[in-house]
Parts: C-alpha cells; structure tokens; sequence
C-alpha cells in the first residue's frame, strides 16, 4: 500500500525533484546520428521513431509549459540587492 504523503512546510522535507537532462539516451542519439548521415534504417531507429510519433505532442507540450513557466519566472523575480557578507 502507497503511504500518502504528508505536505510539510519545511522545504527540506518536500521529496527531491529530478528533471531528464536527455530526451535520448546516449545509445539512441547514435543510432538517430548514423541514420541522419547515411540513411541507413535499423530495427532500433524504426522503434524510436514510433515511440517519438507516440509521445512527440506531450513532449512538445511539456516544453511550452516550462518555456512559458521560466518566462514567467524571470520576468517576475525581484532582485532583493547585493548579498551581504556574513
């Protein structure tokens, strides 16, 4: 059974948030890099292009939203002054 989570205040409780770096693996950019190159089709590159035609529109969507969410950010963050030194 899932134990549910409990919200905390503290921000050092709050469960640690990992973001992808890569879309790809390192494996599948070589493969797509060969393909691109010598136009050579494998097994490998048709099923990652089935999965890119699968999941495609929700990666494109992922991407606006945090496009939008950093414009955002920037444009509302308020700079509190120089840092002092403690």
């Amino acid at each position: 059974m899932e134990q549910a989570y409990k919200y905390s205040a503290t921000w050092n409780k709050l469960p640690e948030m990992k973001l992808n770096t890569h879309i790809l693996s390192d494996l599948e950019r070589r493969k797509l890099e060969v393909f691109v190159k010598t136009g050579r089709r494998m097994r490998t590159v048709h099923q990652l292009f089935w999965r890119v035609n699968r999941y495609l529109p929700e990666i494109k969507q992922d991407l606006e939203l945090i496009e939008t969410a950093l414009r955002k950010y920037e444009k509302e963050k308020q700079h509190s002054g120089p840092r002092s030194k403690s």
